[in-house]
């Protein structure tokens, strides 16, 4: 049984839109999870995560997607070269 299918409103009829084509989903692949404002580019070493900007990542010691501890040694900051 798959619950994430429905489109419509059980009590209202009222469609929902997709998720795909909100505006709030637009640029969230590329925000930093912490903050939600500026972009990533961050590295842990550690575990390999990327998904923090150096901002936050300085003052953050578990990585938001793993939780595996690190230190400020071992974020990096990484340059998108496309």
């Amino acid at each position: 049984m798959n619950f994430g299918s429905r489109t419509v409103c059980r009590s209202c009829g009222t469609a929902r839109p997709s998720v795909e084509n909100t505006d709030n989903n637009k640029n969230t692949k590329n925000e930093c999870v912490i903050c939600m404002e500026n972009p990533i580019d961050s590295v842990i070493t550690t575990c390999g995560h990327s998904s923090m900007c150096l901002q936050c990542g300085i003052h953050v010691n578990q990585c938001p997607i793993c939780r595996n501890p690190f230190n400020q040694q071992q974020i990096i900051k990484m340059f998108n070269v496309h």
